[in-house]
């Protein structure tokens, strides 16, 4: 079953797009379905959750199919109750940029806390052998404010601090290296002085921090820094209960382009590729709500993608982004997973460099 459906909250519409092999029969929209019949059966499409905390009806206002198609478009209208506005969703997005997974605030929610030290229970661990790696325990955590914080520097401070006392200690060379019994917790990575490798069950190998029990690679040494930068990847958060909770890259890459666009409005980007080629973004839209064949995407980014050997210039407001590790092959195979599954439906557009394909990019793990 191939479709997908978008709420689109300006003009408060959900849109349907789905193959078909037999002609429709009858549509019907019910407790969240989208009902399509055929002279033998019913099948549902999931519509986005527009909003979960009050009532809401649906009013079917376009029905697109030709003969020589397979493909059904329905346009929905989403009428909200006269006591309130319409579905802000914009909420949940401000949300996700506040409490972004394993950030203090989300570990002070997720996991339990002691009664008698009031300090919050985890572990981290290794993503190959679920060593422990950190208990929290032994440390305290802190959020760092920002991964441009030196950016922002440049902009807020006319003279710039060597030193905090919070935890952390500022050289002002794009450094933030945390003070003993600290770890600084950034969007995709922990910030652990390399000073206690004595006290955590690392080894260092060239660059590479891996597990000392299995050696897997965890994330890697900054030996003018001096700290180890531990990957959200590569280890798991673990609860008391047992219960593993891994970190997925996607979440990276989404906060990666979130980031700028928040910094610099930018919406034009590139970033090359392991062979030498370069893939182009266009953020065309924040905070979607979209279900692709089943599975719902929250806050989305809607983006176009090319990928060819050359790289841009001249053009306003474009940024060249340099992702850690493998991570920008990954967001290429990713777009391109998702656009297979949304071809039929989503046509191309054009812009002055040429045309770009449609994908999504979110925080919720689709793939």
């Amino acid at each position: 079953m191939s479709y997908i459906a978008e709420y689109h909250p300006r003009i408060n519409t959900i849109t349907v797009s789905a193959q078909r092999e037999t002609p429709i029969k009858s549509i019907s929209i019910n407790h969240g379905l989208c009902l399509l019949g055929d002279q033998n059966d019913i099948t549902k499409y999931t519509l986005p959750a527009v909003r979960d905390d009050f009532t809401h009806s649906y009013v079917i206002t376009k029905v697109n199919a030709t003969p020589s198609s397979d493909i059904i478009n329905v346009s929905i209208d989403v009428k909200s109750d006269q006591q309130r506005s319409s579905p802000p969703t914009i909420n949940s997005f401000v949300e996700h940029q506040l409490i972004s997974k394993w950030c203090c605030k989300y570990l002070q929610l997720h996991t339990p806390q002691d009664g008698v030290t009031r300090t919050n229970e985890f572990r981290f661990v290794c993503g190959q052998c679920s060593n422990s790696i950190i208990d929290s325990k032994e440390f305290k955590f802190m959020d760092m404010p920002s991964e441009w914080w030196h950016e922002l520097m440049e902009f807020w401070h006319c003279h710039k601090p060597h030193d905090n006392s919070d935890g952390a200690l500022n050289n002002y060379n794009g450094i933030l290296k945390p003070k003993l019994g600290s770890i600084i917790i950034g969007t995709y990575y922990l910030l652990i002085n390399s000073e206690q490798q004595h006290t955590l069950p690392l080894s260092i190998v060239a660059e590479t921090v891996c597990c000392s029990k299995c050696s897997f690679k965890l994330g890697e040494y900054n030996k003018q820094g001096q700290f180890f930068k531990i990957m959200k990847w590569h280890i798991n958060l673990s609860y008391n209960d047992g219960t593993i909770e891994k970190f997925k890259q996607n979440i990276y890459l989404y906060d990666v382009l979130m980031d700028r666009l928040n910094i610099t409005a930018s919406r034009w980007f590139q970033t090359k590729l392991n062979d030498d080629q370069w893939l182009h973004l266009w953020l065309i839209n924040v905070g979607s709500l979209v279900i692709i064949n089943g599975k719902s995407l929250t806050n989305a980014l809607k983006l176009g993608f090319r990928i060819d050997n050359m790289e841009l210039s001249g053009r306003d407001n474009l940024e060249t982004l340099t992702f850690a590790e493998n991570n920008a092959n990954i967001l290429a195979d990713l777009l391109s997973t998702v656009h297979e599954w949304i071809k039929p439906f989503v046509p191309p557009i054009k812009s002055l460099d040429g045309e770009y394909q449609i994908s999504y990019l979110s925080p919720d793990d689709i793939i």
